[in-house]
Formats: structure tokens, C-alpha cells, sequence
């Protein structure tokens, strides 16, 4: 009976910050369409925003998170470099500590 009550009070919460979550994107969907962006500017633009946004994870102690970026990061590398975009700025970023492959 405790586990129930305690269940049922999870799961409402979790349904609240749902719809909060879900309103707040349904908000930023709607603003304004994206401009139209060739692949190159579009992955060059993911790239930027990829290193940036890793970094700030990783400064903030969300490991995960930096990792999962750092794929995105990658990936956007490699199609900015396969569309002939990647330039100097553009250079696979070191290693996490959270990387899987990096544990030995």
C-alpha cells in the first residue's frame, strides 16, 4: 500500500514536468521556421554548437551528457568534412574521461 501511494505520487509528478517539458517545445516549435541552410552550413553550424554546448556540460559536471555531445560533435565533424567544410576550428575534441573506449 505504501509502494502504491508512492508510485501514484511519481508518477503524477513526472506527468506535471511532462507537460511543462511539452509546452515549453511546443512554445520554441512555433516562434519562427528555420531558414533554409545547405548541409555544409547546417553541420558547421551543428558543430560549433555541439563544441560549445560539450564544453558547458563538461565544465558542469554532466559527464554523460558531454559524452552524448561529443558524438554529436564527431558525427557534425564528419559531414562538414565530407562536404568540404570542416576548417580550422573544426578538430576532433580530446577524449572524455566518460568515454567507455577510454577505460583501461
Amino acid at each position: 500500500m505504501i509502494g502504491e501511494t508512492r508510485r501514484r505520487r511519481a508518477q503524477s509528478k513526472a506527468a506535471t514536468f511532462d507537460k511543462g517539458v511539452q509546452s515549453e517545445v511546443d512554445r520554441d516549435e512555433s516562434d519562427e521556421p528555420l531558414p533554409p541552410l545547405s548541409p555544409q552550413d547546417a553541420s558547421s553550424y551543428i558543430l560549433g554548437m555541439s563544441a560549445e554546448l560539450r564544453r558547458l556540460a563538461d565544465e558542469s559536471g554532466f559527464r554523460f551528457l558531454a559524452y552524448l555531445l561529443e558524438m554529436v560533435f564527431q558525427e557534425a565533424f564528419r559531414l562538414s568534412g565530407e562536404s568540404g567544410t570542416a576548417g580550422s576550428g573544426g578538430r576532433i575534441s580530446k577524449k572524455l574521461s566518460s568515454d567507455p573506449r577510454s577505460a583501461s
